[in-house]
């Protein structure tokens, strides 16, 4: 008779939450530094929509593939394997995210306090947010099928 581990859902949490906090930080922040790059370089409206763009759709897969390198450094189990696993929920759940985003950003009247839900801040605690739990999952998916 083998014993099997039945991990609760709560032990990777809080790795998987530093992983994908870290991750998508980053990746605002490399989003960030290429749209001011491109403001610096070619001050013209086509650089506008470019940083732009950059600053609010590049971090969305970067988060997904920086996922690989940060859970490596907090340990979850086979790190490769639970990136991978978590992209594409992660890519899925933020597009809808992006979209809900967009729609918010469209209804809110500049300096009142549902503004605050229309900017990019709150889409990068969002993409956080469904980082943190689609990389949650895949852990503890991985935990329990290693047991």
């Amino acid at each position: 008779m083998s014993h099997v581990s039945h991990a609760p859902v709560s032990r990777p949490f809080l790795p998987a939450s530093a992983a994908a906090l870290a991750a998508v930080l980053l990746a605002h922040l490399v989003g960030w530094g290429i749209g001011r790059y491109l403001l610096l370089s070619a001050p013209v409206p086509d650089a506008d929509i470019g940083a732009g763009m950059a600053l609010i759709l590049l971090p969305m897969p970067l988060a997904a593939v920086l996922a690989w390198p940060m859970a490596l450094l907090t340990r979850l189990p086979r790190p490769g394997v639970t990136a991978l696993i978590a992209a594409p929920p992660h890519l899925v759940v933020s597009g809808a995210v992006y979209l809900l985003w967009i729609e918010v950003e469209d209804h809110t009247v500049p300096g009142t306090l549902p503004a605050v839900a229309g900017s990019v801040w709150a889409l990068a605690v969002a993409e956080a947010l469904v980082l943190a739990s689609v990389l949650t999952l895949a852990a503890w998916t991985v935990r329990r099928r290693d047991s």
